[in-house]
Parts: C-alpha cells; structure tokens; sequence
C-alpha cells in the first residue's frame, strides 16, 4: 500500500472540504453569526493539507483497491470530524450530537438531532443545508471527479462509496460518470 497517495488524495479532499467552509464563513461575517466556527476548522483543514501533502506524487500512479478503500475511510472521518466543529464551536449542538448531524449531512441520511431550527443563525442552518447536499451528491464522487489524477484507481473509490451490488460501469471514464 502506498501511503504517500493516500496522504496526497486525503489531504487534498480535506484542503477542498475546508474550502467549502468558507462559504458558510462570509454568510457569517454577513449576518453577524459565529465567525470562529468556520474560521478555526476551515484554518485547521488548511494545516492538515499542509501537513500530509505529497509533492512528488506522479500523476499516472493508479490506486489500488487498498488504496482506495483506505482513501474513502479516512477521508470520511476526517471530514466528519471537520465538519462538526462549526456545531460544536457556535454551542449550537455537543460534541457527539454535532458529529452525529455531521454525519447524517455527509451520508444524506436526514436523520438530525436537532428539535428546532428556528433559534439558529443562518450561517449554521445554510452549512447544515450544504452538509446535506453534499451528502447527496456523494462527497467521493466529487472529490473523485475534481482530482482526475487519480487515474484508474478513481474508481475503486466511487466503487467503496456506492452502496449496493456494481457489476459494470455505467460509462467508460469516471469523469463522465
């Protein structure tokens, strides 16, 4: 297994997960919300990046299933981790409820452990509409489709993230899928 793609591809997913903070970010600076709660995870996903990015990564190297199964995992709890530190630091939720409602988002489950939406700052009901969107689109496949470098080895992540039996692919190229 090599770990220095698995370190690339994960630090690149969380460098574009702490990108999508900052949307909810300037809606706070907007509306006066809880700045800190974007800032600090969105600063922590830029040190990660930092941290366990590869630059000598060729760009033809191709995933194993190994590799990709342990891409998907990985980036799976660090971005729940990541994404529940807004619910935790704007004392909207406590720390096992903001990492269950941050789960749910990413997995588009719906489920939440939230009661009432009404008394929470627009920036955390917008980030928790966006968790949700991109729980239904499939993070993976995002990622995935954004990072063509991949190569091949793409696949074996869409196919860890898609549920249910895959018997062939839908198109030839994971970028057209």
């Amino acid at each position: 297994m090599n770990r220095q793609i698995i370190q690339s591809m994960l630090s690149r997913i969380i460098l574009g997960s702490g990108a999508v903070l900052l949307l909810p970010l300037l809606l706070s600076l907007y509306y006066g919300g809880p700045v800190l709660s974007f800032l600090i995870p969105a600063l922590l996903a830029l040190v990660l990046f930092l941290m366990l990015r590869k630059k000598n990564i060729s760009p033809n190297v191709s995933l194993t299933p190994r590799e990709g199964t342990a891409i998907t995992a990985l980036s799976w709890l660090s971005v729940s981790l990541l994404y529940a530190i807004p619910y935790i630091l704007s004392g909207t939720l406590s720390p096992l409820d903001g990492l269950v409602e941050s789960v749910s988002g990413l997995t588009g489950t719906g489920a939440t452990v939230i009661t009432d939406l009404s008394p929470l700052p627009p920036s955390i009901l917008f980030f928790r509409a966006m968790t949700h969107w991109l729980g239904g689109l499939g993070i993976m496949v995002i990622f995935v489709a954004l990072f063509p470098q991949a190569g091949r080895g793409s696949a074996k992540m869409v196919d860890a993230e898609s549920t249910g039996p895959t018997s062939s692919k839908a198109l030839p190229r994971i970028k057209e899928t």
